[in-house]
């Protein structure tokens, strides 16, 4: 049988910024062991949510990991842990494609909202040396990370999917390296201490069954 993987993904740059905390983690996570046993596969993903989700299905098709962990950035000064997504699109700015929906579902016979089964498993204390703050939200906005977010959770509950009931998606707060947090300095943080967090909240999510991979489609 081959080793478990956990997929981990994270998104390009937007918004005018020349840096993405969330896709400088999923490629410099790649490779990485957690436990000893469950490899971790980094994807670096585009901000446009049809072609974010393209790509994502199809490496999830490929490699059928037993976990998958979406990173994006948000605007607060903590990681969320994003318990829901919801069938919604609503884009206060154009995504890196141009598009940007209005007011939309995402799937038409979609539920309006879906669950991460793995939200509860994880903890909301211990953010590492970072000093970070680590809550769970409820609303993951409706942008581009809410589209892959809820299409994730449409896919990954199907019975007998690799990462079945095993999604879950984090919002991470913006980075000295990004051109908003010449804002306000006080509410940002250090690439490392991300990376430190990430990695404890990887370790969570993989912790009692890195033995035990889900059953692969």
């Amino acid at each position: 049988m081959p080793a478990p993987e956990l997929l981990l993904t994270g998104f390009e740059p937007f918004g005018g910024d020349s840096f993405n905390p969330a896709g400088a983690l999923a490629r410099a996570l790649h490779g990485r062991l957690l436990g000893g046993t469950v490899g971790v596969v980094g994807l670096e993903l585009p901000v446009s949510g049809p072609t974010a989700w393209r790509k994502l299905s199809a490496s999830v098709r490929r490699s059928r990991p037993s976990w998958i962990v979406a990173l994006g950035v948000s605007g607060r000064a903590e990681i969320s842990i994003e318990t829901t997504a919801w069938n919604e699109e609503d884009y206060g700015i154009p995504d890196n494609a141009g598009r940007q929906p209005r007011g939309q579902r995402i799937l038409a016979r979609g539920p309006a909202h879906l669950a991460s089964g793995l939200a509860g498993r994880l903890g909301e204390a211990g953010g590492g040396a970072a000093g970070l703050a680590i809550r769970r939200s409820a609303d993951p906005g409706r942008f581009v990370c809410n589209h892959l977010y809820y299409r994730l959770l449409h896919l990954t509950r199907q019975a007998g999917h690799s990462a079945h009931q095993r999604a879950i998606f984090l919002h991470l707060p913006a980075t000295w390296e990004m051109r908003r947090s010449l804002e306000d300095r006080r509410r940002f943080y250090a690439l490392e201490g991300l990376q430190e967090a990430v990695l404890g909240l990887l370790r969570q999510v993989v912790g009692g069954e890195s033995g035990s991979p889900s059953p692969h489609c």
